[in-house]
Protein backbone atom coordinates (compact mmCIF):
# COMPACT_ATOMS: atom_id res chain seq x y z
CA UNK A 1 0.00 0.00 0.00
CA UNK A 2 0.94 3.35 -1.20
CA UNK A 3 1.49 5.76 1.76
CA UNK A 4 -0.34 9.28 1.09
CA UNK A 5 1.27 12.56 3.01
CA UNK A 6 -0.39 15.48 3.03
CA UNK A 7 1.77 16.94 0.37
CA UNK A 8 0.13 14.24 -1.74
CA UNK A 9 -3.59 15.35 -1.37
CA UNK A 10 -2.19 18.77 -1.48
CA UNK A 11 -1.11 18.14 -5.35
CA UNK A 12 -4.13 16.01 -6.01
CA UNK A 13 -6.73 18.35 -4.61
CA UNK A 14 -4.85 21.15 -6.45
CA UNK A 15 -4.66 18.84 -9.79
CA UNK A 16 -8.34 17.43 -9.72
CA UNK A 17 -10.14 19.82 -7.22
CA UNK A 18 -9.66 23.16 -7.42
CA UNK A 19 -10.28 23.67 -11.26
CA UNK A 20 -13.46 22.40 -10.57
CA UNK A 21 -14.27 25.00 -8.12
CA UNK A 22 -12.37 27.47 -10.27
CA UNK A 23 -14.85 26.81 -13.34
CA UNK A 24 -17.55 27.64 -10.65
CA UNK A 25 -15.68 31.36 -9.90
CA UNK A 26 -13.74 30.74 -7.16
CA UNK A 27 -10.68 32.68 -7.13
CA UNK A 28 -7.61 32.63 -4.54
CA UNK A 29 -5.22 29.72 -2.81
CA UNK A 30 -5.30 26.65 -1.82
CA UNK A 31 -6.17 25.94 1.25
CA UNK A 32 -8.70 29.03 0.88
CA UNK A 33 -11.04 29.86 -2.12
CA UNK A 34 -13.64 32.08 -2.10
CA UNK A 35 -16.01 33.39 -5.15
CA UNK A 36 -17.00 37.30 -4.96
CA UNK A 37 -20.65 37.85 -6.36
CA UNK A 38 -22.62 40.91 -6.18
CA UNK A 39 -24.06 40.98 -2.37
CA UNK A 40 -22.42 38.13 -0.67
CA UNK A 41 -18.84 36.16 -1.06
CA UNK A 42 -18.64 32.47 -0.82
CA UNK A 43 -16.11 31.16 1.11
CA UNK A 44 -14.53 27.71 0.81
CA UNK A 45 -11.48 26.23 2.91
CA UNK A 46 -9.88 23.05 3.73
CA UNK A 47 -9.78 22.01 6.92
CA UNK A 48 -7.07 19.24 8.03
CA UNK A 49 -6.96 17.09 10.81
CA UNK A 50 -4.24 17.99 12.95
CA UNK A 51 -3.17 14.71 13.45
CA UNK A 52 -2.99 14.19 9.72
CA UNK A 53 -4.56 12.05 7.43
CA UNK A 54 -8.22 13.92 6.62
CA UNK A 55 -9.57 16.49 5.89
CA UNK A 56 -13.43 18.33 5.94
CA UNK A 57 -14.16 21.43 3.39
CA UNK A 58 -15.80 24.28 5.26
CA UNK A 59 -18.31 26.66 3.88
CA UNK A 60 -19.15 30.03 4.71
CA UNK A 61 -21.33 32.77 3.45
CA UNK A 62 -20.40 37.00 4.14
CA UNK A 63 -21.44 39.82 3.15
CA UNK A 64 -19.85 41.69 -0.20
CA UNK A 65 -18.06 44.27 2.44
CA UNK A 66 -15.12 44.47 4.21
CA UNK A 67 -14.81 42.19 7.30
CA UNK A 68 -14.66 43.72 10.80
CA UNK A 69 -13.72 41.27 13.18
CA UNK A 70 -14.93 41.05 16.94
CA UNK A 71 -11.59 42.87 17.87
CA UNK A 72 -11.65 45.31 15.16
CA UNK A 73 -9.33 43.89 12.52
CA UNK A 74 -10.45 44.99 9.15
CA UNK A 75 -9.89 41.96 6.54
CA UNK A 76 -10.79 43.15 2.87
CA UNK A 77 -12.77 40.56 0.50
CA UNK A 78 -10.15 39.23 -1.36
CA UNK A 79 -8.34 38.15 1.78
CA UNK A 80 -11.16 36.46 3.91
CA UNK A 81 -11.29 33.05 4.83
CA UNK A 82 -13.76 30.47 5.98
CA UNK A 83 -12.31 30.60 9.54
CA UNK A 84 -12.71 33.97 9.55
CA UNK A 85 -16.41 33.73 10.32
CA UNK A 86 -17.77 31.97 13.50
CA UNK A 87 -20.54 30.71 11.25
CA UNK A 88 -19.55 27.56 8.87
CA UNK A 89 -20.55 24.48 7.67
CA UNK A 90 -18.74 21.40 7.16
CA UNK A 91 -18.78 19.30 3.83
CA UNK A 92 -17.87 15.34 5.24
CA UNK A 93 -17.74 12.10 3.06
CA UNK A 94 -21.30 11.99 3.28
CA UNK A 95 -22.31 15.77 2.57
CA UNK A 96 -23.28 18.07 6.02
CA UNK A 97 -23.35 16.26 8.76
CA UNK A 98 -24.15 17.34 12.56
CA UNK A 99 -21.35 15.10 14.05
CA UNK A 100 -17.85 16.41 12.70
CA UNK A 101 -16.02 13.71 14.28
CA UNK A 102 -12.51 12.59 12.18
CA UNK A 103 -13.81 9.11 11.30
CA UNK A 104 -16.68 11.10 8.84
CA UNK A 105 -14.12 13.60 7.37
CA UNK A 106 -12.06 12.79 4.03
CA UNK A 107 -9.80 10.41 5.47
CA UNK A 108 -6.58 9.79 2.72
CA UNK A 109 -4.90 7.76 5.92
CA UNK A 110 -6.95 4.94 5.52
CA UNK A 111 -6.94 2.05 2.78
CA UNK A 112 -6.65 -1.44 1.62
CA UNK A 113 -3.96 -3.02 -0.78
CA UNK A 114 -7.18 -2.95 -3.29
CA UNK A 115 -8.41 0.59 -2.55
CA UNK A 116 -7.42 4.40 -3.99
CA UNK A 117 -8.13 6.41 -1.15
CA UNK A 118 -7.20 9.50 -3.68
CA UNK A 119 -9.98 8.57 -6.07
CA UNK A 120 -12.53 7.67 -3.30
CA UNK A 121 -11.96 11.19 -2.18
CA UNK A 122 -12.72 12.90 -5.85
CA UNK A 123 -15.54 10.70 -5.95
CA UNK A 124 -16.76 12.00 -2.60
CA UNK A 125 -15.94 15.83 -3.26
CA UNK A 126 -17.88 15.67 -6.74
CA UNK A 127 -20.83 13.90 -5.35
CA UNK A 128 -21.16 16.46 -2.33
CA UNK A 129 -20.45 19.42 -5.47
CA UNK A 130 -24.74 19.96 -5.42
CA UNK A 131 -24.87 19.95 -2.00
CA UNK A 132 -21.63 22.89 -2.14
CA UNK A 133 -24.13 24.76 -4.74
CA UNK A 134 -27.22 24.53 -2.65
CA UNK A 135 -25.59 25.74 0.56
CA UNK A 136 -23.95 28.98 -1.11
CA UNK A 137 -27.35 28.93 -3.73
CA UNK A 138 -30.73 27.77 -1.22
CA UNK A 139 -32.91 28.01 -4.34
CA UNK A 140 -31.38 25.59 -6.66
Amino acid sequence: MNIIVRKDINTFLKKTIIPQFREKGFTGSFPHLRRIIETSIDLITFQFDRYGGGFVIELAKAKNEVFKTHWGEEIPQSKLTAHDLNERTRIHTKGILQDSATENWFRYDKGSLFSNPLKQIQNDIEKNMSVIEKFFNPRM
